[in-house]
């Protein structure tokens, strides 16, 4: 990943210095380079497992620093202007959303310790006072996260109405209405 982070970086640096002077004619391959480059954060996002134990709150920052990353690089593949790399990124920047959405609502603490001092306060079975902590971590963090989803979801719709306007016919745009 460093190689191809390098290249695609030394491209970019080409091309900023000569978008000034001169206009490039190939903005399918500005925009590809520039989709690749955001390409490489979003894997890293999505190779990253968040744990539940005492390093959850750290793996989720990461993650969400993972995806700021890919969809600032995204956004720059939009910029580049080019229809196909545009409405691809912009499925990618709604898939990013929808991602850590599911990865939030998949990582569930380990609640056997306060489970226990639950059950004790409370008089009921350990496992009532498990079910219960993870009835509540659910509902709050489909709370807090469901903007997310909502934001995905406006994503994915940007990018059919720009599919529309702009005529692109690509796999991308018919996921995006999908999604």
């Amino acid at each position: 990943a460093a190689g191809c982070r390098a290249v695609l970086t030394e491209g970019v640096r080409y091309f900023r210095t000569v978008e000034m002077v001169e206009r490039l004619d190939r903005d399918f391959f500005v925009g590809m380079m520039f989709y690749y480059l955001a390409a490489l954060p979003h894997a890293e996002f999505r190779a990253l497992t968040v744990s539940t134990g005492k390093n959850m709150g750290r793996d989720l920052d990461e993650k969400a620093r993972l995806l700021l990353d890919a969809q600032a690089e995204y956004m720059q593949t939009i910029r580049a202007k080019n229809s196909y790399w545009a409405t691809t990124a912009g499925f990618q920047i709604g898939s990013l959303y929808r991602e850590f959405y599911t990865t939030m609502m998949n990582a569930l603490p380990n609640f056997q310790t306060p489970a226990r001092e639950n059950a004790l306060k409370a008089g009921i079975s350990v496992e009532e006072a498990q079910r219960q902590l993870v009835q509540v971590y659910t509902e709050e963090v489909h709370q807090r996260v469901k903007p997310l989803l909502n934001k995905a979801m406006r994503v994915f719709e940007m990018n059919v109405i720009a599919g529309e306007r702009l005529g692109v016919q690509s796999a991308w745009v018919g996921k995006s209405k999908q999604q």
